[in-house]
């Protein structure tokens, strides 16, 4: 079993974390069965328990009051980097991304206090960990895209994470490589 760069936070931030995840996976006010699954392969790599899923989940439907204060608690957390990454890569798991799920992420991030240029590295890096997911063979490396995120200011910890997070996404194609 290899080390989540996620072992390192509780689990109620790694919750808060993911409800960010399950809401935005909603954002057009539906969650694909794509969708579903990257949520339900998440918690499991980010080892939460039973409760903490079921809270997850619920987030698909929670309302604003809930979301503001789950931000609220990240804005001060490290990981607000990476949960972007992750939501971009969320909202494109469906193929598409819906001008509700940008605005939603654009909102967050603002609330976030990420600056536009680590957000537009946080995007690219979801549309190319979706493109890999479709077609290895027309994304960048790995090593390239982490490459940009560092050179759009994203912070090393977060960076890893995405890592993590990408090397999840592509876990049954490099199974069979």
């Amino acid at each position: 079993m290899t080390h989540s760069p996620m072992a390192s936070y509780d689990e109620s931030e790694r919750a808060d974390y993911m409800s960010i995840v399950a809401n935005i996976a909603h954002a057009d006010r539906e969650l694909a069965p794509e969708e579903a699954f990257i949520l339900r392969e998440m918690c499991m790599h980010f080892v939460l328990g039973p409760s903490a899923r079921g809270r997850v989940l619920a987030f698909t439907v929670q309302s604003r009051a809930e979301l503001e204060s789950v931000l609220e608690r990240l804005g001060q957390s490290d990981l607000k980097h990476a949960l972007l990454a992750d939501l971009y890569v969320m909202a494109l798991v469906d193929g598409s991304l819906h001008e509700s799920e940008e605005r939603e992420i654009q909102s967050l991030a603002s609330r976030l206090g990420v600056d536009t240029g680590a957000l537009s590295a946080l995007k690219a890096f979801g549309e190319n960990a979706c493109l890999a997911q479709k077609d290895a063979g027309k994304c960048e490396p790995l090593a390239e895209a982490l490459k940009k995120l560092e050179q759009g200011g994203v912070p090393a910890k977060a960076v890893e994470i995405a890592a993590a997070t990408w090397l999840l996404s592509q876990k049954d194609r490099l199974a069979v490589v």
